[in-house]
């Protein structure tokens, strides 16, 4: 089981109480809870637990691909991007795909700017962002993504990734 636990300033006591039933309730055994605190002034969200099913986000995400104009395309890849449960392999098949299937570079940066925004935007989504930036055609756009980074600050970097990365072998 898999859980992400946001939290801002008014209600980090109850977020870290919260987490602590969580663990006691299901053990500590195959649990990831992550802790994420909100970007100061860019998201403000109540404390939740949100349970993570990238499998199920992807394909929503490949469904886009059927929508016939690139506004609807953009519309639902907006609404998935501000989703507070997207895990890490739905984050950078979402930056993929934006890339891929939207026409108009302000769509793009549309999508990806709500993406940054997200209090669980990842590092493994970051570095896909900065790898399609010469995919945008200007450098006006370029730069709004660069300084949506820059203002978002540090990133996730989730636990089961790392796991992944180091190559356990077993």
């Amino acid at each position: 089981m898999k859980g992400i636990v946001t939290m801002n300033k008014r209600n980090r006591v109850a977020g870290v109480w919260l987490v602590g039933v969580l663990l006691m309730l299901v053990g500590c055994g195959s649990t990831t809870v992550i802790v994420v605190d909100s970007p100061p002034g860019e998201v403000d969200v109540d404390t939740e637990v949100v349970y993570i099913d990238d499998e199920a986000t992807i394909a929503e995400i490949e469904a886009v691909r059927t929508l016939t104009f690139s506004n609807q395309k953009t519309d639902h890849l907006k609404r998935i991007a501000r989703r507070h449960n997207l895990g890490p392999a739905a984050q950078v098949h979402l930056v993929d795909i934006t890339f891929e299937l939207l026409t108009f570079d302000n769509e793009k940066v549309d999508v990806i700017e709500r993406l940054i925004k997200n209090p669980v935007f990842c590092g493994q989504a970051k570095s896909k962002v900065l790898a399609h930036l010469d995919d945008l055609t200007f450098d006006s756009h370029k730069r709004k993504l660069l300084k949506a980074l820059d203002r978002r600050g540090p990133v996730m970097a989730f636990p089961e990734v790392l796991e992944v990365q180091s190559g356990s072998g077993s």
